[in-house]
Order: C-alpha cells, then sequence, then structure tokens
C-alpha cells in the first residue's frame, strides 16, 4: 500500500524536475547574456533585465547560488549581487504554476494530444522540445492524480496512529516541530520543492493539516537557506560575510512572519467544493494561495531591506 503511494510520489518528483530542466533549458535562449553586469547604468533597464533573467532561471536556489559567485568588485556589481539575492526567489513562480494546474488539469488530455502532436512534427525539432514540455506536463498532472488517489490509501495504513495524529494537529508546537525536521532534512536531501510536493499529496486526504503543511513548506525554504550559508561559509570578505549574515536573518524573519500571516489569512479564502475531486481541489488551491501569500510576504520584506542595506550600511564596507 505505502510503495504505490511512494511510487507516484516519485513519479511527480521526478517529472516535475524534468519539466523544471526543459523549461530551464527552452528560457536559456532568453536570458543568455541578458543579465546586467552592473547597476551603475540605467537602472529601470537593468532592474527589467535581471528580472527576466531571475524568472526565467525558474529556480530560486539556483538564482541565489549565482548571485553569491558574483564578485563585486565595484559599487555597480555589488549594488547588482544584493539586488539579484532579493530577486531570487522570483523563480518561485514555475512550482507555483505547477502546483495550481496539478489538480486542475486532466493529464491524460495532455499526453494524448502531444503522443499525436509528436509524431506529427517528430522531424521538427523546433516543435520537437516543447512537445517534450508539454508531455512530461501531461506526466506530472497525470502522477499528481494517482498520488492523490493512493494517498487515500495512506489513512487506512496508518489508521489512529500517533503520527497521523501528529501531522493533522494544526497547533503551534507540532507546526514548529514540522518546520524545524523539514528545515533539516532539507540540508541533506537537497531537492528543491520536496517538501512542497509531499504536502500536496498529504493535504487533500487530510493525513496533513494546513498549518501543517505551511510549516513543512517555510522549513524547506530555510532549509535552503541554510545550505546556501554553508557553501558560502569559506568567504573572507567583510562586506560579503555582512550581507549573507544580514539576507539570512531577514529571510528566516520574513519566512516565519510570513508563516504567521499566511496562516491567519487562510479564514478569507473560501471555495465552495462537491464530491472528493472538488475537495482535494480546493484545498490545493488554498495551500497554493497561502504559500503565495508566504512568498510575497518574505518578497517585500527582503526588498526593503536590500534598499537599506545598500543605501546606509552595504558600500560602506571596506574589502
Amino acid at each position: 500500500m505505502i510503495l504505490m503511494w511512494l511510487g507516484s510520489f516519485v513519479v511527480v518528483l521526478g517529472s516535475f524536475f524534468f519539466v523544471q530542466k526543459i523549461a530551464a533549458e527552452l528560457f536559456s535562449g532568453t536570458i543568455s547574456d541578458s543579465g546586467p553586469r552592473t547597476l551603475n547604468g540605467t537602472f529601470v533597464r537593468s532592474f527589467i533585465s535581471l528580472v527576466k533573467q531571475v524568472i526565467f532561471e525558474i529556480s530560486p536556489m539556483m538564482s541565489l547560488n549565482r548571485a553569491a559567485e558574483k564578485p563585486g568588485l565595484d559599487e555597480g556589481e555589488y549594488r547588482l549581487k544584493v539586488l539579484r539575492m532579493c530577486l531570487s526567489s522570483l523563480g518561485t513562480w514555475w512550482a507555483a504554476l505547477m502546483g495550481i494546474f496539478l489538480l486542475s488539469f486532466n493529464g491524460l488530455y495532455i499526453l494524448g494530444f502531444c503522443s499525436l502532436a509528436f509524431i506529427s512534427f517528430f522531424r521538427n525539432s523546433f516543435f520537437k522540445k516543447y512537445f517534450i514540455l508539454l508531455f512530461a506536463v501531461g506526466a506530472f498532472l497525470v502522477g499528481g492524480n494517482l498520488m492523490l488517489k493512493n494517498a487515500s490509501i495512506l489513512v487506512g495504513s496508518f489508521n489512529e496512529s500517533e503520527i497521523v495524529f501528529f501531522l493533522a494537529d494544526g497547533r503551534l508546537l507540532s507546526v514548529l516541530a514540522l518546520l524545524f525536521v523539514s528545515a533539516v532534512a532539507s540540508v541533506f536531501i537537497q531537492i528543491e520543492f520536496f517538501f512542497l510536493i509531499l504536502a500536496f499529496s498529504l493535504l487533500p486526504v487530510h493525513i496533513l493539516s494546513m498549518n501543517g503543511a505551511l510549516g513543512l513548506i517555510a522549513g524547506e525554504q530555510i532549509g535552503s537557506l541554510l545550505l546556501f550559508l554553508f557553501k558560502t561559509r569559506n568567504t573572507n570578505d567583510r562586506r560579503d560575510i555582512t550581507l549573507y549574515s544580514q539576507f539570512a536573518l531577514v529571510y528566516v524573519i520574513g519566512t516565519l512572519l510570513g508563516l504567521l500571516v499566511s496562516g491567519e489569512m487562510k479564514s478569507f479564502y473560501y471555495l465552495g467544493s462537491s464530491g472528493e475531486i472538488s475537495a482535494s481541489l480546493d484545498l490545493s488551491l488554498k495551500l497554493m494561495f497561502m504559500f503565495l501569500i508566504l512568498w510575497l510576504f518574505r518578497f517585500l520584506l527582503l526588498m526593503s531591506w536590500g534598499h537599506f542595506f545598500i543605501k546606509f550600511k552595504g558600500l560602506r564596507l571596506k574589502t
């Protein structure tokens, strides 16, 4: 029973990262050499170009790591480095879009269409790569429906188990415990959006509470930040040490406050539902809505911090 759910979870996870990889390759031609190298010129043009680059990388952690790789030798390059770190989470849009589509569309229609189109345009390399992307999206959606059906089996397997009661407990201590577990596990798993997909699997069948799902997602993001700090631990630049430490502090504070705000706002979100699939879709959309609230709150906090860091402190430090 558990193996059936685990197999469908692996299918969803694997197809998600295959879609992410194919999409990043398709977008790479759009963003190649388009990113600004300094902010000493026209700010608006450089800002739009940087936002475009970060969005099409569709990986927040990759954008953050690439920002840390920038040397920031002069004032313009350093301003660009700070801005790119603050904008790095814009790549979350892809995961949010896939989460919204997860139970909203039937992936079998997409697979059927792509199969016919792939045969028709097999010799055309331009269309072929786009149909491969659509095919992977269809596999992701089909895997999501299988994951939901197999997750209901877990309810019977763990009936009246302490684990189920713990996961379904939406009180503060349980949420913080799940946040801590996912943060530590993310450092070792190192798979982006792993706990987001896990939350989508367990929430619709009521194994996991809504607050617990948000706790898993927030913990995963904090764990990704810890991994980033570990990778940049050997830096000797005083400016970078100050930058990374303050960025991490604001990031964690923004995530925790965003978690509280999104948890409070869930009462304002309601979609009427009837039937098992409709109720599952309602919960999934509600989770995605609160996930975006968490992200938006932290994003605005980081952008505000980045502005004042550059203006009052960051550029006053000597290398």
